[in-house]
């Protein structure tokens, strides 16, 4: 579906003609206008894919400027904006929102919803290299994380005055060992 031929205007027209036409079509094809005639179920999808087109339309201006949002770094802005869409069918909702849970710290909502939007729309190039450079990163991340764990398992095989294991405070461990911090390696993994 072409949403501007749906509303019979062009791809540069403003937010005010894309809900001109809209009324305009809405009034024309309005369930009262035909109710009981035997054109009342043509009209009712033709007033369903005037809904639509009129939708997406607005809704990709909305895009637009949550992505002038992201870029600026006003991530909460963003996330209002997108909540108010909430429109989880798209793949761009569903793209941006994914980079908003990723600033937010939220690692495997955010790339869940970049792999959605992937999913989504396959043949776009923006989502997919987004993924690669995210996998890249992880990659990155779990191979740092293995040096560190091989890092703190050679510590604590000498005899320090930590007494080798690092469990003492003073010494940098965490009451209880673990160590690490970090990220959990089971998030890391589900990139892979």
């Amino acid at each position: 579906m072409n949403p501007y031929k749906v509303l019979g205007i062009r791809p540069t027209a403003s937010v005010d003609e894309i809900k001109d036409a809209y009324e305009s079509l809405a009034s024309t094809y309005s369930v009262e206008s035909y109710m009981n005639s035997p054109e009342e179920p043509l009209a009712e999808d033709k007033l369903s894919e005037i809904n639509e087109a009129y939708t997406l339309l607005i809704n990709n201006i909305k895009y637009k400027d949550i992505r002038n949002l992201i870029e600026s770094g006003q991530f909460l802005s963003a996330e209002t904006e997108l909540n108010l869409i909430a429109d989880e069918t798209s793949p761009e909702w569903n793209y941006l929102k994914g980079f908003v849970m990723l600033k937010k710290g939220w690692f495997q909502s955010g790339v869940s919803h970049l792999k959605t939007a992937a999913e989504l729309n396959p043949n776009n190039s923006e989502y997919k290299e987004t993924l690669m450079l995210l996998a890249k990163k992880v990659n990155q991340i779990k191979m740092n994380y293995a040096r560190a764990a091989r890092a703190r398992s050679a510590a604590s095989n000498n005899n320090s005055m930590c007494g080798g294991g690092g469990q003492n405070n003073m010494c940098g461990g965490s009451p209880g060992g673990g160590g690490g911090g970090g990220i959990d390696p089971n998030l890391l993994n589900m990139m892979m």
